[in-house]
């Protein structure tokens, strides 16, 4: 397994690549010192550092992800999954559009900043995309819209669980915590051990 995450100032990315290191894990840092013009930049970064590969992979934001449960323990599945959050961004009119979770779930849009999959399947949805706007979630929102059963969501935060919007008690049994959307508070680990 790779972990990979973009950062133009790895400094700003200490607790995700700290929490790593915490479970013996050394994530890949792509973009180091890079221009960072938009969120797409994370998608060209991904692209091209997965050609070739093959191997499971997890991409997490750089910024704003805690680890919380040692990555090594994850059993990646054999097709992609994006995490899950409580909003429905950035194209708050496709709300209507999304799929019903098969249970009762506030986690039903895609979130882009945690995905993970095998190598092969992520080049497979990544390597035809048109990679312009300023949006990746945006852009892999259409792709789930456009490619249905292509990509899958962590309802169950089984692997990723987004705070925006979520309760201050709410702490699911997963290996991520991201702070997407401004939600980042102390760091959310203590509350588990």
């Amino acid at each position: 397994m790779k972990i990979l995450t973009v950062a133009s100032d790895p400094n700003r990315a200490n607790i995700l690549i700290d929490g790593c290191r915490r479970f013996g894990v050394e994530p890949v840092v792509l973009g180091v010192g890079q221009p960072y013009p938009n969120n797409v930049i994370k998608l060209h970064y991904v692209r091209e550092a997965i050609r070739g590969l093959d191997e499971p992979i997890v991409f997490l934001d750089a910024y704003d992800v805690e680890v919380v449960k040692d990555p090594k323990a994850m059993v990646i599945p054999n097709y992609v999954v994006f995490a899950a959050e409580r909003y429905c961004y950035p194209d708050w009119n496709r709300e209507a559009d999304y799929p019903a979770p098969p249970f009762d779930t506030p986690y039903k849009f895609l979130n882009s900043g945690c995905y993970c999959g095998p190598s092969q399947l992520l080049s497979h949805l990544l390597d035809p995309l048109e990679l312009q706007g300023h949006s990746d979630q945006g852009i892999i929102t259409q792709a789930f819209f456009a490619h249905p059963g292509r990509i899958r969501l962590d309802y169950e935060q089984q692997y990723f669980h987004c705070r925006n919007g979520a309760r201050i008690l709410e702490v699911p049994d997963t290996f991520f915590v991201h702070y997407n959307g401004g939600s980042w508070s102390a760091p959310y680990a203590h509350v588990r051990s």
